[in-house]
């Protein structure tokens, strides 16, 4: 008989890796280029950093491009997505 892999509850954290949640806690508060992202959280190659760490990611949606229209523009620079939770910081009441 052949074994039934049990599910996974949260796909997300079977997907990423501790360098990935460090890149999601450094983007927190800031917008960072790729050598910026690398130096942040100790890879010693930023080259290695959009192909290894990123792309996961971006194709996840966790975080996105400064100027999607240019991926490889040596300006981009890397956020979380307002929709994602990531707001201003400050909390807005609601009237009852």
């Amino acid at each position: 008989m052949t074994p039934v892999a049990t599910p996974v509850e949260k796909p997300s954290d079977t997907l990423i890796d501790d360098v990935q949640r460090k890149v999601l806690a450094v983007l927190f508060d800031s917008v960072m280029s790729t050598s910026e992202l690398a130096r942040a959280v100790g890879i010693s190659q930023a080259k290695n950093m959009r192909r290894r760490y990123l792309r996961l990611l971006l194709d996840m949606r966790f975080v996105e491009y400064t100027v999607p229209q240019k991926p490889n523009s040596r300006l981009q620079k890397y956020r979380l997505p307002e929709k994602g939770g990531r707001g201003s910081g400050k909390m807005v009441e609601k009237d009852e």
